[in-house]
C-alpha cells in the first residue's frame, strides 16, 4: 500500500513538473522601455504576444542580441554586458574594456559579432562572442572625424560597413585594407548579405548593392522606395521597412518583390529577434505598438497591443 501511495505521489509530482515546464512562457526577444529604463521580454508567439515584466532596470539604453542570450546596455556613461538573457535571469557585468558612452550597438544577424559606437567621442569598438565569453577589441577612432554616422552594419566574421554623412561608405575588410566609396544619394541603412560577399544599401529612395571583394561598383537593385528606415539581409531575401508609405517588403537578390505588406503604423527600424526568423519593427518614438514580422513561412505581420512606449 505504501509503495502504491509513493508511486502515485511521484506521478503527481512528475505531472506537475511537466505542466510547469509546459507553462513556461516562450520568449521571442526583448525591448527597452525608455520611459521606465527597463529591459522587458516579448512573451508568447507571433499573433499572441505581449510585453512581460522587467528583467533588468535602470538602463538608459539597451541593445539585446538576436540570439536572446546576450545584450549590451548603457547606464550613465558605462557600457554593460548582459548575459543569461535566455534564462530570464540576466547577469549584468560592468566590463571596463567596453567603450564608454555608447550611443549605438549593431549586432550581426547570427549574434556572433557586434559593433559599438559613441557619438560623443566618435569611437568604434568590435566585440565577438565565443563559447566561453566575449572577445573585446580596443576602441578605435572614427575613420572620418567630424562626420555624421548615418548607418552601420557588421557581419558575423567582424567586417564592418559604415555610412558617414549619408554618402560616404567605408567597408573594413578582413585580411585587407578598407574600401571607401561615394554614393549619389543619402544612405539610411546598411546590411551584409549572410555570405558577407555583398553589402546592401537602403538610400532615401532606392536599394543598392556593393560587392565586398573584387569589383566594388555600386549597383541599383530597386528604385522608388519611400524613405527606408531599416534593412535586414537574410537567406530568404532582403527585408526593407519604409516610413514614407508605411510598408515592409522582401526583395530577392536581383530586386524582385516577393512580399509587400502595408502597415497601420509608421516603422522606425528593423531588427532580428530569436534565430532571425522573427523580426521587430519599432513603433515611432514609442508612440505606437511594436510590430512583429513572422518570416518562418509566408511572412505575416502582427501588432503587440500593449507595447506602446517601448523601443529596442
Amino acid at each position: 500500500m505504501r509503495n502504491r501511495i509513493y508511486t502515485t505521489a511521484l506521478a503527481i509530482l512528475m505531472a506537475s513538473a511537466t505542466a510547469s515546464a509546459q507553462l513556461e512562457p516562450t520568449v521571442m526577444g526583448f525591448v527597452h522601455d525608455g520611459d521606465s529604463r527597463e529591459l522587458r521580454p516579448i512573451l508568447g508567439v507571433p499573433g499572441s504576444a505581449y510585453i512581460g515584466t522587467a528583467v533588468a532596470s535602470n538602463l538608459d539604453a539597451a541593445w539585446p542580441a538576436p540570439s536572446g542570450k546576450y545584450g549590451l546596455a548603457r547606464r550613465g556613461n558605462q557600457t554593460l554586458l548582459i548575459t543569461s538573457l535566455n534564462r530570464l535571469a540576466p547577469v549584468v557585468v560592468e566590463d571596463t574594456r567596453l567603450l564608454m558612452d555608447t550611443t549605438l550597438v549593431v549586432w550581426s544577424v547570427d549574434a556572433r559579432s557586434a559593433v559599438l559606437y559613441s557619438s560623443s567621442t566618435q569611437r568604434f569598438q568590435r566585440i565577438q562572442m565565443n563559447g566561453s565569453g566575449v572577445d573585446i577589441d580596443p576602441p578605435s577612432e572614427g575613420v572620418h572625424l567630424g562626420s555624421v554616422l548615418s548607418a552601420l552594419a557588421i557581419h558575423s566574421d567582424g567586417r564592418i560597413a559604415i555610412a558617414f554623412d549619408q554618402t560616404q561608405i567605408y567597408i573594413a575588410r578582413s585580411g585587407g585594407g578598407p574600401t571607401n566609396l561615394v554614393v549619389d544619394e543619402g544612405v539610411n541603412a546598411l546590411g551584409f548579405a549572410p555570405s558577407g560577399e555583398q553589402v546592401y544599401l537602403a538610400t532615401t529612395s532606392s536599394l543598392k548593392v556593393i560587392n565586398t571583394s573584387g569589383d566594388s561598383k555600386v549597383r541599383t537593385l530597386v528604385e522608388g522606395l519611400s524613405n527606408p528606415v531599416g534593412l535586414l539581409a537574410r537567406a530568404d531575401g532582403i527585408y526593407v521597412a519604409t516610413s514614407g508609405d508605411n510598408k515592409i517588403r522582401r526583395f530577392s537578390s536581383d530586386g524582385h518583390i516577393d512580399f509587400d505588406q502595408d502597415l497601420d503604423r509608421k516603422p522606425e527600424g528593423l531588427f532580428a529577434l530569436y534565430s532571425d526568423s522573427v523580426l521587430l519593427l519599432n513603433g515611432a518614438a514609442g508612440r505606437n505598438p511594436a510590430i512583429i514580422v513572422d518570416t518562418r513561412s509566408q511572412p505575416s505581420v502582427f501588432f503587440i497591443p500593449n507595447s506602446a512606449g517601448s523601443s529596442l
